[in-house]
């Protein structure tokens, strides 16, 4: 038993059992050490971290309780040995020794594969990834307009949440943006009016998106074209200087194409952001322009140039011509020259680029300038076109006054006739008001009444919130605490703990214990067998021997009518065959009585290594207790 009993300690230890070093055998487990260890195997089996108290409450009862709840708990999960209250309170070393057995069997096999880093990482996914697909199929199917944004929440208090549909997705979209670029860089000169452009006009990259949902997407495709850009120019600039004469000319032309897409990529954005159609128009003038001023400045008789003019140049005899001066070039310019008029050219195209870049941001302060002014404008008009309008009215009214004057008299009557019937339909329409109006003042009242109400009971349950929020703070403040305190114990506890146990050494053992078991099991199927047969050989003499004594009786008993000494021989027989029957009987109550003793033996033995005299102590104990608590029980109930 010293191999088991080995085996259930380290699992006990690995699931966080606090056991000593001194402890070595189950006799020297206590009820707060069983209670303990078996509490912790079905939490584990269970994988419910609440299921049932570590501790033995003080009171008798909840001890009681406590125990036939664990007992009842083993039950479920199929232990089929006898079981009770009394197992875990007043126990054995053979009755735990089974329960343990039985629980280290039950455990998931993750607590049982530690000790491999990998392995348990992964078996430890699988299982966390079945249990949440388990707690998903156990909840009830729910509408997505009850979701928010698809979190399902679940749990008993509502802190456990998982992501179910995808109502709530939507398309990855990407708008233009743009940011402030060499702010953050010293060496870089920025004009004023690009600094003001920057800190008055470009509006911030989050409001730069029409959908909010989409800033995201397009930080990250503005990032991505920005790495890509940067990646391009690098391979341009380094084939730019490494590469040969037969590959220079198409340097200059992905280059320049890479500025007007970047330039065009900006006018796309200012248009967007502006609306203004003119300032596209303007910018794509300027992209023109410059593609004909890089054409032209390129002009100046180097390599880099002509290779330039040979792949723009529409006539074909100044093409060859200017082929030829290449060729006359490459023959006499030495590579010294050639790299300084790459770097001027390199430099021109950079100045050229800085230039062009300043005049867009002054095209996109001078849009932004015209599309105030335009507000502006519009705003004016509008105010005019309201003082118009009244002014209109104005003169209406006078005109009708002044058409109304050559009958003055009559208008005049007129006039107060209307007026009259006016004032009489007033007072009605006011009485009508005024019936409406009372219900309605008493309606507003009761409302402003249960509103104020509705916010008194919203502000005491916010309130209750606020308490009850606070006070899990401080739970978790005090379980953290907790829990640094047990990582410290679990921290000092590893460090001390052997480090060259042996696995294989564990294997080999259990594999010694699976054979020991399969022998066993085979010399008791051989006994069961010979037990079998010898009693069917008993059954076949028995049947035999009451045959022959029939047949026996039957020829002495035709003799003894005839012969006097034949009626002696059949008493003797029957005396005989009586004699033999009470020696059958005797033997058989000897072989019971025999199992009896052995049994009884096995009994007081067991009973023995049960340490009976410290249950009787621990029960006389308890019983004690019981009647202590009982007559403070009693007192309450008299004092009341």
């Amino acid at each position: 038993m010293e191999e088991v009993d080995n085996i259930i300690f380290h699992t006990l230890k690995q699931i966080g059992c606090d056991l000593e070093d001194d402890v070595q055998s189950l006799k020297q487990f206590n009820t707060d050490m069983i209670v303990d260890a078996v509490v912790r195997c079905l939490r584990i089996i269970r994988n419910d971290g609440e299921y049932l108290k570590l501790k033995l409450p003080a009171n008798m009862s909840a001890r009681f309780r406590l125990a036939s709840s664990i007992a009842q708990s083993c039950q479920e999960l199929g232990y089929r040995s006898d079981i009770g209250y009394q197992t875990l309170l007043y126990p054995s070393e053979a009755d735990i020794r089974k329960l343990f057995m039985f629980l280290v069997e039950k455990l998931p096999k993750v607590t049982s594969a530690a000790e491999d880093g990998n392995e348990r990482g992964t078996s430890f996914l699988i299982h966390e990834i079945a249990a949440k697909i388990e707690a998903g199929f156990s909840l009830p199917w729910l509408e997505p307009h009850c979701k928010t944004h698809g979190a399902r929440w679940y749990g008993q208090s509502q802190t456990n949440w998982m992501r179910e549909g995808n109502k709530d997705s939507y398309p990855f979209h990407s708008w233009p943006v743009s940011a402030p670029e060499g702010v953050g860089d010293v060496t870089v000169d920025i004009p004023a009016e690009t600094r003001k452009y920057y800190s008055e006009t470009l509006p911030y990259i989050t409001e730069q998106p029409l959908r909010r949902r989409d800033i995201l997407a397009s930080l990250l495709a503005a990032n991505a074209k920005d790495l890509a850009a940067e990646s391009e120019m690098d391979i341009l600039t380094e084939k730019n200087f490494k590469n040969e004469s037969n590959s220079s000319a198409a340097i200059p032309e992905k280059m320049r194409k890479l500025i007007a897409d970047h330039l065009r990529t900006s006018m796309d954005k200012s248009t967007i952001s502006t609306g203004n159609r003119t300032y596209g128009n303007d910018l794509s003038r300027v992209i023109e322009a410059f593609t004909d001023k890089v054409a032209e400045s390129t002009a100046k008789g180097s390599r880099f140039t002509r290779s330039e003019k040979l792949l723009f140049a529409k006539d074909a005899e100044k093409s060859a011509s200017q082929v030829g001066a290449t060729g006359t070039d490459i023959g006499t310019v030495s590579m010294e020259s050639q790299q300084q008029q790459r770097e001027e050219e390199l430099k021109s195209v950079k100045d050229q680029l800085e230039e062009l870049r300043f005049k867009i941001k002054s095209l996109e302060q001078g849009c932004k300038d015209i599309a105030n002014a335009l507000l502006t404008t519009n705003e004016a008009i509008e105010t005019a076109s309201k003082e118009f309008k009244a002014n209109e009215e104005i003169y209406n009214v006078k005109k009708k006054t002044i058409d109304l004057l050559p009958e003055a008299d009559k208008n005049i009557a007129a006039l107060k006739k209307m007026i009259a019937n006016n004032s009489q339909r007033l007072i009605k329409l006011a009485e009508q008001w005024e019936q409406h109006r009372v219900p309605l003042v008493e309606e507003y009242e009761t409302l402003k009444k249960a509103l104020e109400n509705k916010e008194m009971s919203e502000t005491q349950r916010k309130l209750e919130d606020l308490k009850l929020y606070r006070k899990k703070m401080k739970d978790l403040a005090e379980e953290a605490k907790v829990k640094d305190e047990v990582y410290k114990q679990l921290t000092s506890e590893y460090k001390r703990l052997n480090k060259d146990v042996n696995r294989s050494a564990y294997t080999r053992r259990i594999m010694e214990i699976v054979g020991n078991i399969k022998k066993q099991k085979d010399d008791i199927s051989k006994i069961i067998e010979d037990t079998k047969s010898i009693q069917r050989e008993i059954n076949l003499l028995n049947g035999k021997l009451e045959r022959t004594f029939a047949v026996t009786d039957e020829l002495i008993f035709r003799n003894a009518k005839k012969d006097e000494a034949g009626k002696m021989a059949y008493k003797q027989l029957a005396t005989i065959h009586e004699n033999f029957t009470t020696l059958i009987n005797i033997i058989e109550e000897t072989g019971v009585i025999s199992r009896e003793i052995r049994d009884l033996e096995d009994q007081i033995e067991a009973i023995s290594q049960g340490n009976t005299v410290a249950s009787l102590e621990q029960i006389t104990q308890d019983y004690k207790q019981m009647k202590h608590e009982n007559s403070v029980l009693e007192g309450k109930l008299a004092k009341r």
